[in-house]
């Protein structure tokens, strides 16, 4: 029964809502019982024809790709079975009642037909690419595309059923979609490698061979996610070299742009001599989400602009990022500037440290302390 449970989830995944819709178009009568035995007939038949297709994959699994030649026909054969069943059936239902053996042969013979089109998805798909191979997908998916629109002009020629060609349109729509997924999915595996040969690559100073790394990921159709990493290397290595216009112009490609690294964009824009436009990268980020290197930019960009009220905002607001050692920096460079008030309220908020005791800060702040006893300035 474990099998048979299987199959019911797998097919329950696997069919779609779209194709769920379209069947129903097809079958829709205007009679609430035809098209509910429509629908009864759709799922059993579909049902038996994954349940085929699941149990000859777990039988067959150990015959590596021509498993896949076989799982592909059991499910077409299951269904001309099915077919064939209903007719030898029919001399012993009564007339009146024969029209759901109609209904039943009819659609597991077409099923059985439609599902060995070369179409992606299908079972027909299923044997193409395997003959192909995957290396070539993108024909296989051509072969698709041109099957579909040919059965589906036929079937509104020819059989003069729109339905039918709504049908096939909406899987060959579907199965595209889901090919795009798949290759995508490929790609981004396949990116994780040149990804990290590029930061290697930066790290040990062969910018030549980190661009052309990240080049490649992004000549490929990845994913937003890896797509995002390329281009943030790109602007890594384009800040390196100088040449910042390079790197402001790949961090401009980032989708969405929330997804741009706050920290690399403040220093492409320090770099172009845009300093509050860093700021603002950084300040638009959550004080929590800041690292102690982008801390102490945003605390150098205000330093670096005469603003000491910013500075000590800066310190208190990413005191845990900083650490106790930066703030001793931050605070003498308030009491140099004549701004000892600030790194008096800088040293009372960084009490709170959780990584540094009380005690610890007071002894190492003890000149700030006296110069805010003294009410020195």
């Amino acid at each position: 029964m474990r099998v048979t449970f299987d199959a019911i989830r797998l097919q329950v995944l696997q069919m779609r809502l779209v194709s769920w819709v379209a069947a129903l178009l097809v079958g829709a009568r205007a009679e609430l019982g035809s098209t509910v035995l429509w629908m009864g007939t759709l799922f059993v038949s579909t049902w038996l024809h994954e349940l085929a297709r699941r149990l000859a994959s777990r039988s067959f699994r150990t015959l590596g790709d021509r498993a896949t030649s076989v799982v592909s026909l059991a499910g077409p054969l299951t269904s001309v079975a099915c077919g064939v069943a209903l007719v030898c059936l029919r001399p012993f239902v009564d007339q009146r009642e024969a029209h759901w053996l109609t209904f039943g042969l009819a659609f597991n013979f077409a099923w059985a037909a439609i599902s060995l089109l070369p179409i992606s998805g299908f079972d027909g798909g299923h044997l193409l690419e395997a003959w192909i191979g995957t290396r070539s997908s993108g024909h296989s998916l051509l072969a698709s595309i041109f099957t579909t629109e040919l059965a589906a002009a036929l079937a509104v020629v020819l059989l003069r059923s729109p339905s039918l060609a709504a049908l096939l349109v909406a899987q060959g729509a579907v199965a595209t979609l889901g090919w795009i997924r798949r290759r995508r999915r490929l790609h981004d595996d396949q990116a994780r490698d040149p990804l990290l040969r590029a930061d290697q690559f930066l790290e040990a100073g062969r910018y030549a061979d980190a661009r052309e790394s990240v080049r490649r990921v992004l000549s490929w159709e990845c994913g937003s996610a890896t797509r995002n990493a390329a281009l943030h290397l790109q602007a890594r290595i384009a800040l390196r070299q100088r040449e910042v216009d390079e790197a402001w112009e790949a961090l401009q490609l980032v989708r969405p742009a929330s997804g741009i690294d706050r920290y690399l964009l403040a220093l492409v824009e320090n770099a172009r001599g845009r300093r509050a436009q860093a700021i603002a990268a950084l300040a638009r980020a959550p004080a929590a989400s800041l690292g102690r290197e982008a801390a102490r930019l945003l605390v150098d960009l205000y330093a670096l602009g005469g603003d000491m009220r910013g500075v000590a905002a800066a310190a208190t607001d990413n005191r845990e990022a900083l650490g106790a050692h930066d703030l001793r920096r931050v605070a003498d460079v308030l009491v140099e500037a004549g701004e000892s008030e600030l790194a008096v309220g800088l040293l009372r908020a960084s009490m709170g440290l959780s990584r540094v005791g009380s005690g610890a800060l007071e002894e190492r702040f003890a000149s700030v302390t006296a110069l805010g006893r003294g009410g020195t300035r």
